[in-house]
């Protein structure tokens, strides 16, 4: 065991979960070793120093060697996406040793005997042990049996992973305009990349793939072609932001007069029950498998003038929703044209068209008018928070709605003072009355961020927000879906009549793409430092900035805690 500060502690437990350390003998390690962020308490407090200046393997020796993985990465907390994504078919058990349980696509599964362990090839040896705050927020998926032959047939490879995916299969973009034929060698060199398994996913907060163009990284493979080369690492957890990096670089390549090709192409599915296509697995990537990984630039530059545009011009390397002068700004098209063929696909793959909006019995709210009510032999008197009944269960909603109102509650009540915030409910003031028959509101679902202290407090918050849209709109359907099929949040967003986003990167990408309602976006420096009118810049014609009432951003002054809502009401 050793212990070489916070850094190095970090940047290990970010590498393993990028599977930079997947191979062990690559890297001179004998096995995987054991990670601690602790003071050791569990090994007795009984800790002695070695040096190691003068060990050739050490890593300090090795990083002078292989500078191609990024050790000192930005410092960004390990949430549990990251966690459950890295733990998918491992066995683990918590503090208290009492239960071994397998995660699995997102949930933690119990083996009902321990020759039912050995017989699914595991071993105490390779069981890993997690902290028991980890363990006890991965829901429950019940007897591993029930896994059994995913899992069998995921371990020969006969099955692709339902919570991490690559697929190295070029998919061509009809971006490029005019179209251009794909160039044989890039479709070659995106195989020979992925076979070099040296590319890998950069952090949440960083993206390097410009310094790696300009320091010809690829140049071996690629010779002086003009190629941006992307790692396509993307997630439902985080699927606003990593989309935000994959598009702004796509901007990027196109300014620059550059081709674009995605490598190391790895899906993160998180929850993936939430989904219309779960348990098909195909379909379910259906929207990532759509997302363009070759795009051939029509008037490609000479290497060196494509350097010194993207030099000048691509200079964000982090958080590029938030940079005013990032290339995906400059680029606003593509973004619609990026995401629509991801977007039809999965419709046609989920046939959620046909299904219509399904809501949960759990989570979710509907109100419908009052002539629906009598013809479907329904009551609000006695239910007046609009919860799930029988009756409503049975009622087919369509997929799309008029309004999208996406209301980000869990994650906006428990970040910053200043880029997020909850919106007060006269922004939806702007909807006209009997105008529109269905408005839908979006949320996260209740076990996002459920952790922190202000999150339990979102479903009386949604609840009476449904309450101020029935009040105003007693003849539209107006229905809360908490935590649905993300993919199909984005199809509501991107055709509605009108949408309301929160402050959210989630939500920025297709009401960007939508070109068929109008878009309401609160001022917020989390997009291209809009803090206010004269900051926030003009994306396109049918997105509005909000600006007459500003986001509540501070909540522990409210006692008790419900005067919070009295101002969601009144401001």
């Amino acid at each position: 065991m050793c212990t070489t500060g916070f850094t190095l502690t970090y940047t290990l437990r970010e590498l393993e979960l990028q599977s930079a350390l997947g191979n062990h003998t690559a890297l001179d390690i004998p096995s995987i070793p054991r990670i601690c962020s602790n003071n050791f308490k569990q090994y007795g407090g009984n800790v002695k120093a070695f040096w190691t200046g003068g060990d050739s393997s050490h890593y300090m020796k090795y990083m002078q060697k292989h500078k191609h993985i990024h050790i000192l990465h930005t410092y960004t907390p390990l949430n549990l996406a990251k966690v459950v994504n890295f733990l998918h078919r491992k066995v683990v058990m918590g503090d208290t040793g009492k239960g071994v349980y397998l995660v699995y696509g997102g949930k933690k599964y119990t083996f009902n005997s321990y020759d039912k362990f050995l017989e699914m090839g595991y071993s105490d040896r390779g069981t890993r042990h997690v902290g028991d705050h980890i363990l006890n927020q991965i829901p429950d998926g019940g007897d591993v049996a029930s896994i059994e032959q995913d899992v069998r047939a995921e371990q020969a490879g006969k099955l692709p992973a339902p919570v991490q995916f690559a697929n190295p299969t070029p998919t061509t973009s009809s971006i490029s305009v005019p179209q251009v034929s794909v160039p044989t060698t890039l479709t070659k060199a995106i195989q020979s990349i992925n076979a070099q398994n040296t590319t890998t996913c950069f952090s949440d907060d960083y993206d390097g793939t410009r310094d790696d163009y300009l320091q010809d990284r690829h140049k071996s493979i690629l010779g002086d072609m003009p190629v941006l080369v992307h790692p396509l690492c993307t997630n439902t957890f985080q699927l606003g932001n990593t989309l935000g990096y994959y598009l702004n670089d796509i901007a990027c390549a196109d300014i620059a007069g550059a081709h674009f090709i995605a490598v190391t192409k790895k899906f993160n599915i998180i929850l993936p029950d939430t989904l219309y296509t779960y348990p098909n697995t195909a379909n379910m990537l259906a929207f990532f498998q759509h997302l363009p990984d070759l795009i051939t630039h029509s008037t490609p530059n000479p290497p060196d003038q494509a350097k010194k545009i993207m030099k000048d011009t691509c200079h964000c390397l982090q958080f590029c929703w938030e940079n005013s002068e990032a290339p995906w700004i400059q680029r606003i098209p593509l973004v619609r044209r990026t995401l629509l063929p991801a977007v039809t696909a999965y419709l046609s793959a989920s046939n959620a068209e046909h299904l219509g909006t399904l809501l949960s019995n759990e989570t979710d709210r509907v109100y419908i008018p009052a002539d629906m009510q009598t013809a479907h032999k329904v009551s609000y008197e006695q239910n007046p928070t609009y919860k799930l009944t029988p009756a409503l269960s049975k009622l087919h909603l369509p997929l799309q709605p008029n309004v999208t109102i996406q209301y980000r509650c869990g994650d906006n009540i428990g970040f910053g003072k200043t880029k997020y915030g909850l919106l007060p409910f006269s922004v939806y003031n702007r909807i006209p009355h009997n105008a529109y028959k269905h408005i839908y509101i979006i949320a996260d679902s209740p076990q996002r961020n459920s952790a922190h202290v202000y999150s339990y407090r979102c479903e009386t918050i949604l609840d009476h927000l449904v309450a101020y849209l029935v009040k105003r709109h007693p003849n539209s359907v107006v229905a809360l879906k908490r935590g649905g099929d993300v993919f199909l949040d984005y199809a509501r967003i991107m055709n509605s009549n009108m949408v309301f986003c929160s402050a959210s990167t989630f939500c920025l990408w297709p009401a960007l793409s939508n070109e068929v309602g109008q878009v309401h976006f609160p001022l917020t420096p989390l997009i291209a430092k809009a803090a206010t009118n004269v900051t926030a810049p003009k994306f396109k014609e049918n997105f509005h900035w909000v600006g007459e009432v500003e986001m509540i951003k501070q909540f522990k002054h409210y006692r008790p805690w419900t005067k919070l809502i009295d101002e969601l009401e009144t401001l």
